[in-house]
């Protein structure tokens, strides 16, 4: 592929509903511009875009993928993104260098949920927007229900720049109308034909509706066309660029990807309206040290900055890096500067990357997206610069993650063989999360849904040759005590030679906020008379914290509770530190079953945004999760419910909320406090806590 300047690119991602085709027109372009010799099928798995196993088995995307083409002396950069709102880290990051959205709909289905995300994405940074009406050939389609969804259930003014010829089973091709031409498809070729006697009606209707919302943004249009009732077509088109990028409407086209009907109209229209980088808004960065914020513009003349939007790591080529160059160039056999990390990057080579295949190139321009691969401390969104003008981009905002799992490997010894298999997964999907946790001894993988959690597991099994899998985690239940109580344990041991002897009077009581906020316990030592020697209070106050770590009832850890040591014996021969450990510890456990002890469980805050007409069933299905309705607030024509849910009840809660709402709610959860637990299910937990432990004894 030749050197293209920042005014000859345009980068282009395709979003929409997982399954809307979006793959499938990726290959069609690639093949209408002859950059491969043949279509391939999703169903078959070869296509250009999906080449992970994952996705082959799964026949979905789950990787942004890039895929440079050459059209009319233009390079354009199609970056295909995944549907699934799971792997959204690979959806932010990838609309954020583009420069134009299409969003694909699936003509019998209207607008689903996955058009409405990529709304949303391309509202957050700002890009226009243009819709493919996809699978016209199919059972069931319908332009104009999609035309209407564009507009009432997105909310969105949609001006049709291509109309289908035929549906179903009799759609032949489309009509441009730009150039008032029937376009079909023979073998990846275009072929215009005069617009049918059947269709130039409606046709010339059309022409007229986009004729007028051309004229509306531009002063002198506007006049001419209340003065003449026309435009010439270079003033549509005029008109219609300016509008497009102002995003005052959306352009709409149509086509059946599988076929390739419908790809040069869009083609045509990506060279003649979709900006180029130079064209878009300057990015907004700092300058090392400062929160200081300044635009920076696309320029190939100023000093170059890079942004790092994605990393993976690729069996035979090692860690790469995708990078979008703001100002300035990328060269091969050069050094840039990591801003971040205040370290400088050799770079061996610079490349270009379609679907897995890389490309070396010596030089990319501001506005081009590239690869850089064995970058050694170079991570997502870092920023890599020209050491004499370094600047810091913002990080890549995503959602909170939602679902977590424990990963269960089959034997203690494997759990370190993993580790390094984590650590590559967690490189390239910054969504993802892994943690050890103490109080439950599992391994935590936290992410964005059940889907994107089962995908990351299947991944490190690959990497790591370890058996892995996902159960559902403990929760971590904790115990404390409802009233006072106190009482002695004598530690006595004789076993021949000197003995084990520490006896201990303690007074335990309920509290709600220890002092130290480190601490969930407070301990004080009120001995008088020296009846315990003073140097045995540590050993005392680590039999307690041993305690504390393990509660009569369940075994889980012992919280907001103030222990007094007040009095006790000890022997001048036999009492030693361990003696006085183990007696505090004793005591603790037997003392506390007097106390009142409860399970308490962990309460989470979750804020859930769904469509209004889905509120009733959300609120209903939280309350059956034993959740406190906080309240409710409109969002536009979305409703957020606030609720405090209990732990135990919300792991499977992004299944469960995709089925209520087709897939259109989303929400967010934190830790809010621990409460009591139901008598019921306090019985439930002791039980199950006697059986781990008979388990874990075996």
């Amino acid at each position: 592929m030749k050197e293209y300047h920042s005014e000859k690119i345009r980068n282009i991602c395709l979003s929409g509903h997982n399954s809307s085709g979006k793959t499938t027109l990726t290959e069609a372009i690639l093949y209408a511009t002859r950059t491969i010799e043949r279509m391939g099928r999703v169903e078959d798995g070869g296509t250009a875009s999906d080449y992970d196993p994952e996705e082959i088995s799964r026949r979905v995307s789950i990787n942004a993928t890039i895929n440079p083409i050459e059209y009319k002396d233009l390079k354009v950069n199609l970056i295909d993104l995944p549907g699934y709102r799971d792997f959204v880290a690979e959806v932010k990051g990838p609309v954020r260098v583009s420069d134009t959205m299409i969003i694909l709909m699936d003509a019998t289905s209207g607008a689903e949920v996955g058009a409405e995300f990529a709304c949303e994405y391309s509202d957050e940074y700002k890009l226009p927007r243009l819709f493919f009406i996809n699978k016209m050939d199919k059972e069931r389609a319908n332009f104009k229900k999609a035309l209407e969804a564009i507009k009432s259930d997105l909310g969105l003014r949609p001006v049709a720049v291509t109309i289908p010829v035929g549906q179903e089973a009799s759609f032949e091709g489309v009509i441009d109308l730009l150039r008032m031409k029937m376009i079909k498809e023979e073998d990846g070729k275009q072929v215009m034909l005069p617009i049918p006697d059947s269709m130039k009606a409606e046709a010339d209707d059309a022409y007229a509706h986009m004729m007028e919302i051309a004229a509306e943004g531009n002063d002198d249009l506007t006049m001419k066309y209340l003065e003449e009732l026309n435009l010439t077509p270079e003033e549509v088109l005029q008109g219609l660029k300016e509008g497009f990028a102002q995003q005052r409407f959306c352009p709409v086209f149509c086509g059946a990807a599988s076929k390739a009907f419908g790809v040069h109209a869009l083609l045509n229209f990506i060279v003649q309206c979709c900006p180029s980088p130079l064209e878009t808004p300057a990015w907004i960065v700092k300058k090392p040290g400062s929160e200081e914020e300044m635009e920076l513009p696309f320029d190939p003349a100023k000093p170059t900055a890079v942004f790092v939007f994605k990393t993976i790591t690729d069996p035979y080529a090692g860690k790469l890096s995708f990078v979008k160059i703001i100002t300035g160039s990328l060269k091969s056999e050069s050094s840039v500067y990591n801003a971040n990390k205040q370290k400088e990057e050799r770079l061996q080579h610079v490349y270009i990357i379609r679907g897995k295949k890389l490309q070396n190139v010596h030089q990319l321009h501001a506005g081009d997206i590239g690869v850089l691969s064995k970058l050694d401390v170079t991570a997502t969104n870092d920023a890599l610069c020209d050491p004499a003008a370094p600047v810091i981009f913002e990080p890549t905002i995503l959602p909170s993650r939602t679902t977590q799992m424990a990963i269960k490997v089959p034997t203690k010894s494997e759990e370190e063989k993993i580790g390094l298999a984590i650590h590559r997964l967690m490189e390239q999907d910054e969504s993802l999360s892994i943690h050890r946790d103490p109080e439950i001894k599992q391994t935590i993988l936290m992410g964005m849904g059940e889907t994107h959690l089962d995908v990351a597991i299947s991944r490190l099994k690959a990497l790591s040759g370890v058996q892995a899998q996902l159960v559902e985690p403990r929760v971590p239940y904790r115990e404390t005590i409802t009233k006072k109580a106190e009482g002695s344990y004598r530690h006595k041991k004789q076993s021949g030679g000197r003995g084990q002897f520490g006896e201990v009077w303690l007074k335990l009581e309920p509290i709600q906020n220890p002092e130290d906020p480190e601490k969930d316990y407070e301990f004080s030592w009120d001995v008088v008379g020296g009846n315990i020697p003073t140097k045995f209070m540590p050993s005392v106050e680590k039999g307690i914290v041993d305690a504390l770590q393990h509660g009569a009832l369940s075994g889980n850890k012992v919280v907001n509770v103030r222990v007094s040591c007040f009095d006790g014996k000890d022997h001048p021969v036999d009492s030693s530190d361990m003696a006085f450990k183990l007696a505090a510890s004793m005591g603790f456990k037997e003392i506390s079953l007097k106390a009142g002890p409860i399970i308490l469980e962990p309460i989470y805050k979750l804020r859930v945004t769904v469509p209004e007409n889905y509120m009733g069933d959300v609120m209903g299905n939280l309350s059956g999760k034993r959740g406190k309705i906080l309240g409710n607030a409109n969002k536009g024509k979305k409703v957020i419910i606030e609720a405090l849910v209990p732990q135990a009840e919300v792991f499977s809660y992004s299944r469960d909320l995709r089925s209520l709402t087709q897939g259109r709610g989303v929400f967010e959860m934190e830790y809010s406090h621990y409460e009591a637990a139901p008598p019921n299910l306090q019985e439930k937990i002791i039980e199950e806590a006697k059986k781990l432990k008979e388990e874990e004894n075996e």
